[in-house]
């Protein structure tokens, strides 16, 4: 009896190490690895935004690039030309980056619209330099995504189409 209780915990060890194996993307950030990731890719002064326990945005003005990390080592960068004060990157399912220098947008935004495939959804906006904006509809390849942003009163004082 004592050697099927050993047996079957050795078993149910394997199990749980074999779970805590897989890279997925459920696996918590390591703050070291991290640290090590921004050092190697050389990212001067990141804003480092937590998405979940799994997944950080990283902002650099510097680049105008958006970095996603993960929680299993995957990483990917985007690096873009801003449109009117406004960089883009880090397209990932439902969700994406923003860094704002518009200064319309951050003295007198106070939401944002999502519109895709023709149907449009607003959010409160406050003002963030560094903004992740979530939607379950976001996915890669998106055929368009369009974000707005609106004053107090509803006014536009941006929009684009990414």
């Amino acid at each position: 009896m004592l050697k099927i209780v050993a047996i079957a915990g050795v078993i149910l060890l394997g199990i749980v190490r074999l779970f805590n194996d897989f890279d997925t993307p459920t696996k918590r950030v390591q703050p070291e690895k991290l640290n090590a990731f921004i050092q190697k890719e050389n990212i001067l002064n990141p804003k480092i935004i937590r998405l979940s326990d799994s997944k950080y945005y990283l902002f650099s003005d510097e680049m105008n690039t958006i970095y996603v990390y993960e929680g299993n080592g995957n990483s990917h960068t985007s690096r873009s030309t801003p449109r009117d004060g406004v960089v883009f990157g880090g397209l990932e399912k439902g969700s994406f980056g923003l860094i704002i220098h518009n200064n319309d947008i951050l003295q007198h935004g106070s939401y944002y619209r999502l519109i895709i495939d023709g149907e449009s959804k607003t959010y409160d906006y406050n003002r963030e330099t560094y903004l992740i904006v979530q939607d379950n509809r976001i996915w890669n390849p998106v055929p368009q995504v369009t974000i707005e942003f609106l004053s107090k009163q509803k006014k536009t004082l941006f929009k684009q189409t990414f």
